[in-house]
């Protein structure tokens, strides 16, 4: 039975080479998500509801990249939550 569950999270979290891809350095849209949380937290007014909602795009894109193109299945279902996370603080 263990064996059993331990193909399963193999399967999940390796790429198509055998390697594990649960974290990867970020890439650019993760990066300019997160330069504009920052910007977000220190200005205030209509400059801080414009890079919220620049960082809303770039999660978007970053989610949507991960689904698409993720390296495992791990990082397809992290994009998918973001995704679902994303699009719930949107319409909430």
């Amino acid at each position: 039975m263990f064996h059993k569950i331990r193909l399963g999270i193999d399967w999940f979290v390796r790429d198509k080479n055998g390697r594990i891809q649960i974290f990867q350095f970020p890439n650019l849209p993760i990066i300019v998500w997160f330069a504009c949380m920052v910007v977000n937290l220190l200005t205030k007014g209509a400059l801080q509801s414009s890079f919220s909602q620049l960082s809303l795009i770039f999660l978007s894109i970053w989610a949507y990249l991960e689904i698409t193109n993720g390296a495992s299945y791990f990082r397809r279902t992290l994009g998918f939550v973001i995704a679902v996370l994303v699009i719930t603080n949107v319409f909430s």
